[in-house]
C-alpha cells in the first residue's frame, strides 16, 4: 500500500443554468491544467450526496475536487497560486472557491 499523501480539497460551483458547460470545462480542461503543475499527481471529482448523516452540516457547494499532492504541499499550493493568472478559467465557474489543504496524520491507523 502506498504512503498517504497530502490532499488539496477544492469546492466550486457552476453559474446557475451553466452546469453542463462547467462540468465539461472541469473534466476536459481544468483537471489537466492542474495536474501539469509541480506537486499535483492525482485528482478526482465528487458530487455531494444528500444521503449523508442527518443533521450534519452541508458542504459549501455540491462540487468537490480532491487533488493528491507529492513532495512539499506548500510548494504545490504556491505553484497553483502562481499559475492562477494563466489557467483557462471558464465563465461557467461561479466566483469563489473554498480550498483546504489536509496533510496525512502519523502514525497510520491499523
Amino acid at each position: 500500500m502506498s504512503e498517504p499523501r497530502p490532499m488539496l480539497m477544492v469546492f466550486t460551483a457552476p453559474v446557475p443554468g451553466r452546469e453542463v458547460e462547467y462540468h465539461r470545462w472541469y473534466d476536459e480542461i481544468h483537471l489537466d491544467e492542474i495536474l501539469a503543475l509541480p506537486g499535483f499527481v492525482g485528482a478526482r471529482r465528487y458530487d455531494f450526496s444528500p444521503a449523508g448523516v442527518r443533521g450534519a452540516a452541508e458542504p459549501p457547494t455540491g462540487n468537490l475536487a480532491v487533488y493528491e499532492l507529492q513532495g512539499d504541499p506548500a510548494a504545490a499550493v504556491q505553484a497553483l497560486v502562481a499559475a492562477r493568472a494563466t489557467l483557462q478559467l471558464s465563465d461557467a465557474l461561479a466566483d469563489g472557491a473554498d480550498v483546504w489543504l489536509f496533510n496525512p496524520r502519523e502514525p497510520k491507523a491499523s
